[in-house]
This record gives structure tokens, C-alpha cells and sequence, in this order.
């Protein structure tokens, strides 16, 4: 019935396959991380390598279209929304999730005394996309496929006194709308990720990937998959008023070499700039605090004079968010996630405090934290409110804490759907400047969207 074939020939098939399959590595492995590419053929290569991985995802998303933003379930047989204390509270929360009922991330402005909804916002998601793709065609290429409604973002959101809110798609274009959903502006010069912070002038603070590279960079990893890291100053007109990478910025401050630029893709990680607010002893007014993850660093930067003040390092691993909390104080969200040869390891979260006039650090509501069990391999932050209670999120399992100032757990909010299904959070704050809320609270009930 078959014919027999010479041993032979089924050996030079087989070594033709190795070679192919050797020469296939080589090409997804030079569009990756390599410094010479090979045009389409690399290209080409690494999208037929993504294949498998994305014929699953498509297949999770017909089953859950949500499926993408799913959290681990560690809390799913919590209830949703727990009250401990009932103490009269004048916050407001700024609650950014992924609404799994509806397959699409939502934004709520929310009263913390019953956790009811005061304004929701929902753009449309789809004239965002648009308008990102006509500003900037060349590096958003993508979006329509990579940013569709439901996987768009709205990551950590700033509401000011107006209601306008300001937010980033994760990766994406950095954008304003009014309390109507009426989009003001679209920026989509760089792709934006992770944390928006608001400096002295009213000016938003939010990191960027450069594409094509800083100076720098195409110096030394020219077109690469790299992400160049930058620092990006964006005015309330939504324009670009400053933009740095982190590479230079710690190249020319002298706090790396260019041979780590070779280390990894992503090797820095910036994900929060938080801007000093006041002159003290320590900072100036308009400086800088830069987390970078993937080296367990924070970085105390100077642009007006393009100057790296001080490099803080110490027992925080993969961290996230940086806050001034006093004249000489900062809090550091510790992660607590460190790799072994057994793969990552994550503890319980740390919420570190360091002390510029001492250089040492210590832990806050270590004993609540230790009790509760908190941990995020990824993500995560925590904001301290006036009162010494402080707001903590659980992203990478989709959980919320309010944990008062004598360290007793206050909230304990689960973002589930009607099915139980737990799904991630991206980047909540608290309102708690009373003028704010004031007026924050008359545009909501007087507005007029007609």
C-alpha cells in the first residue's frame, strides 16, 4: 500500500527540517531582540510564530470577549463589596476596572460612605481610536486591532475639578473628555502606559515608549523590539511640552553604562513619574520621582537642569508607584516579586516609607498587610489619604482596599461580574482634596449633556 522510501532520503528530510527549523529560531529571534534585521523575512517569521498563541486568544475571546482581562481568582469566592467600619468619610474614588457584565473597561466616580455611583463615564472608544490612528498612522498602525472596545484601557485616570478626565489606553494614546463624553483631545505623538500624575502648573506627567529611538538609542540598538522608555510632559491643551528617554537621562547622569542597553528588552520599566508639588530641603518644586521596575530603582531626577539627584535603591523588588507623602518623606508600592532559578516569587506587598533625612526606610501597616494576605506579582498601588488611612490596590486580582489609620480594613471591594468572574482594575485614586470634591460634586449634578 505505501511505498518504501531509502533511509536516506528520510534522513536528509529530517536534517532539512533541523535546518529550517534553526533558521526559523534565528529570523523570530533577530526581530526580537537582534540589531540586524532581515526585512520581511524576520518579520514575517516572528508573526508566523505568534500564530498558535493567537489563534488561543481568539478562541478565549469568543468565549469571554472579557478574557484578556482577566484576574487571577484568588478572591473569587469573596463577596463584592465588604464594609468593615461605617465611620462618615468626604472621599471620592476614582475607580477604574474592567466591567466584566459589559466586556469594556469603565470609569466611576464613586461616594466611599455607600460605594454608590455619582457619575459614569463612556466614550466612544471607537472615535479615540480614530482619532489616534489619523495623528499618528506610522505608530499606530496597529490600533484598531491591538485597541478595540474590549480591550481599550482607561489607565489610571485623573477627574479635575470639572469633571474632564484624563486618561491613557495602557499602551496607547493619552486623551481628555468632559463629563459628557465629549472627546477635547487626542495625543497619540508616542505610545503612553501606565500612571498620570498632575505637576504645579497643571501639567500631566505620564511615561511613553520613543519610537523611532532617542539619539541615543539608535546609536546602540538601532530598530530593535527595545522598549525606550521616556518621560513625557503633556499640557491640559494636550500638547507635548517635554519628552526624555530614560536611557539618556541615566546615561548622561552617569548611573549606567552603554553596554547594559544589551541586558533585555524592556529594561528599565518606567511606571510612575511623580512630580514634587513644593520646594523642601530635599527637592525642588517640578522635580521628579521615577520608578523603574526592572531594576528595583527610584530615581530622584531634576529636568530643569537635566540632573539625576539621588538613586535610591534597597529592599523593594519589581515596584510600583512612588508618592510624596511629607517634606521629606516618600512611599514606595514594594512587589515584593524576586526571580529564583524555580521561576518569580511574589510575597506579600510592602508599603516601604524612605526618609530623605536619615536615608533609611521603614514599613507601614506591615501587621494589616501580613494579616489580609496582599500580594500583585504586577501592578498595583497605594494612595495615603489626609486622615493616615491609605487606598491599596490588588490589580493582578482584580481586589481594592481601604485600611483606616489605626491599620483596620475599612473596604474590601472584588471586581467581579454576575458570574463570578474576577476581572483586573487599572489604576484607581482618591479625591480627597475637599475644594475638589465641592466642586467636582456641582458638576456632576448640574451638568448638561443634551
Amino acid at each position: 500500500m505505501f511505498k518504501k522510501i531509502e533511509i536516506w532520503i528520510l534522513y536528509l528530510v529530517v536534517v532539512i527540517f533541523l535546518i529550517i527549523t534553526f533558521l526559523f529560531g534565528s529570523l523570530v529571534r533577530q526581530e526580537l531582540i537582534g540589531s540586524t534585521k532581515f526585512g520581511v523575512l524576520s518579520k514575517y517569521a516572528l508573526i508566523i510564530s505568534e500564530i498558535p498563541v493567537n489563534i488561543k486568544k481568539i478562541y478565549n475571546l469568543y468565549k469571554d470577549p472579557g478574557d484578556a482581562m482577566r484576574a487571577h481568582d484568588d478572591h473569587v469566592n469573596k463577596v463584592k463589596i465588604k464594609k468593615h467600619y461605617s465611620k462618615k468619610r468626604n472621599e471620592l474614588l476614582i475607580l477604574s476596572r474592567f466591567d466584566g457584565d459589559n466586556s469594556k473597561s469603565a470609569v466611576e466616580i464613586i461616594d466611599l460612605n455607600d460605594f454608590s455611583i455619582i457619575h459614569k463615564y463612556n466614550p466612544d472608544v471607537d472615535q479615540i481610536i480614530k482619532k489616534a490612528f489619523e495623528n499618528n498612522k506610522e505608530e499606530f498602525f496597529r490600533i484598531n486591532i491591538d485597541a478595540s472596545e474590549e480591550r481599550f484601557l482607561f489607565h489610571h485616570p485623573f477627574i479635575d475639578r470639572d469633571g474632564n478626565m484624563i486618561a491613557n489606553a495602557g499602551v496607547g494614546p493619552v486623551f481628555k473628555l468632559d463629563l459628557c463624553n465629549k472627546i477635547n483631545w487626542v495625543n497619540s505623538e508616542e505610545r503612553y502606559h501606565h500612571s498620570i500624575e498632575v505637576d504645579h502648573d497643571g501639567n500631566y506627567w505620564t511615561p511613553s515608549f520613543f519610537e523611532p529611538y532617542s539619539e541615543t538609542m539608535q546609536k546602540y540598538r538601532k530598530r530593535t523590539g527595545l522598549l525606550d522608555d521616556a518621560i513625557t510632559k503633556i499640557s491640559v491643551e494636550g500638547n507635548t511640552l517635554y519628552k526624555k528617554s530614560i536611557f539618556d537621562i541615566l546615561i548622561e547622569g552617569k548611573i549606567i553604562k552603554y553596554n547594559q542597553l544589551y541586558i533585555d528588552n524592556d529594561p528599565f520599566h518606567l511606571n510612575d513619574i511623580q512630580p514634587a508639588l513644593k520646594d523642601t530641603d530635599h527637592w525642588k518644586k517640578g522635580d521628579l520621582f521615577l520608578s523603574l521596575r526592572n531594576i528595583n530603582t527610584v530615581v530622584l531626577y531634576r529636568p530643569s537642569e537635566n540632573k539625576v539627584l539621588k538613586v535610591i535603591t534597597g529592599p523593594f523588588y519589581m515596584q510600583h508607584d512612588v508618592d510624596i507623602i511629607s517634606d521629606n518623606k516618600i512611599s514606595i508600592f514594594n512587589n515584593n516579586t524576586r526571580y529564583t532559578k524555580n521561576g518569580p516569587k511574589t510575597e506579600n506587598i510592602d508599603i516601604l516609607i524612605y526618609d530623605f533625612k536619615t536615608n533609611t526606610f521603614s514599613r507601614s501597616f506591615e501587621n494589616t498587610i501580613n494579616k489580609i494576605g496582599i500580594k500583585t506579582d504586577a501592578g498595583g498601588l497605594s494612595d495615603f489619604l489626609n486622615d493616615g488611612s491609605i487606598l491599596i490596590e490588588e490589580q493582578a486580582k482584580g481586589r481594592l482596599l481601604l485600611i483606616n489609620e489605626n491599620g483596620e480594613l475599612v473596604l474590601d471591594y472584588v471586581n467581579k461580574n454576575r458570574d463570578n468572574k474576577v476581572y483586573q482594575l487599572n489604576w484607581s485614586r482618591i479625591v480627597n482634596n475637599n475644594e475638589h470634591i465641592k466642586k467636582l460634586r456641582y458638576e456632576i449634578e448640574n451638568k448638561n449633556c443634551s
